[in-house]
Order: structure tokens, then sequence, then C-alpha cells
């Protein structure tokens, strides 16, 4: 199965201007495991996969040569307006860490693969914008055994 889909609506988007603005994607990595297991476990549709040995393509769909060494699943996690809902970053990043938590024997059996489970939470370079990630918060992440990448993007 080969995918990449272009990027559905954006947490930016959905709040510009935004303090609150951020988007956390969910990514795995495995030596060959087929990505549509992973989509049917966490029921998220990712907007790019591919699996080990499909070969490589651009966004665009033009060959690029090659083929894939490993599989790769990424999606957005699924997110209400934190700024809409009234919530911190930092607690709708808790929420989005505790459903995750719901597939904790997954995670573990992936990993326990080969694969690479991290979280990637993107934050615009706002002045004085911060994300602090709470020790209930880190304690979720350690117990999925996933890493946290965070990035601050631009426009």
């Amino acid at each position: 199965m080969s995918s990449t889909k272009a990027g559905s609506s954006k947490a930016t988007e959905l709040m510009q201007g935004s303090e609150n603005t951020y988007e956390v994607f969910l990514r795995a990595r495995h030596p060959s495991l087929d990505p549509a297991v992973i989509t049917e476990a966490l029921r998220i549709q990712p907007e790019h996969c591919w699996k080990a040995g499909d070969p490589r393509v651009s966004q665009t769909g033009q060959p690029l040569g090659g083929q894939h060494r490993d599989s790769y699943w990424s999606a957005a996690l699924p997110m209400e307006s934190a700024a809409g809902a009234g919530l911190s970053r930092e607690t709708a990043l808790n929420q989005q860490l505790l459903a995750l938590t719901r597939h904790r024997e997954f995670f573990k059996s992936l990993q326990a693969e080969g694969a690479e489970v991290s979280l990637v939470i993107e934050i615009p370079p706002v002045a004085g914008s911060a994300l602090t990630l709470s020790a209930i918060g880190l304690r979720r992440a350690t117990e999925l055994n996933v890493e946290i990448d965070i990035q601050v993007v631009g426009d």
C-alpha cells in the first residue's frame, strides 16, 4: 500500500492568529508493517504513509527511483480548537496523550517489532509563546514510549 495524502485541515488554519495555535502529529516507522494496520488500529487516516518496498514517489506522484526501506505512517492527531474550547496547549496535549494511552499495548507490540513512534508538536514562532509539558503529560508519553519532538514552524 503506497499512499501520500495531501495534508488536510491544519490546526494553524483552524486557529489562525491564536496564541494556542499548534498541531500534533503521530508518526511511526516500522521495518515492514503494512501502514493499513496502524490506520485500522488507531482509526485515524494518515496524511502520509508507505510500505517498505513500495516505489519512492514525490508528493505529486512522480517516480523518484528506488524503494522505501521501511514502512512509514504519519497523521495529525484529531483535535478540537484549543482556543475555541478555551483549552491551553498543555491541556489539549494532555487530552491527546490520554486518548493515545488506549492504544498502549498496540504501540508496545509495534516497538517490540522494531518500530519507532513519536509525537511531533509544531508551534508557531509567536513572541512570548511557550509550551509546557506537564509531569502528567510526560508520564503518559513515557508510558507509551514515544519520543516528543517540538518544532517551531513559521509561515
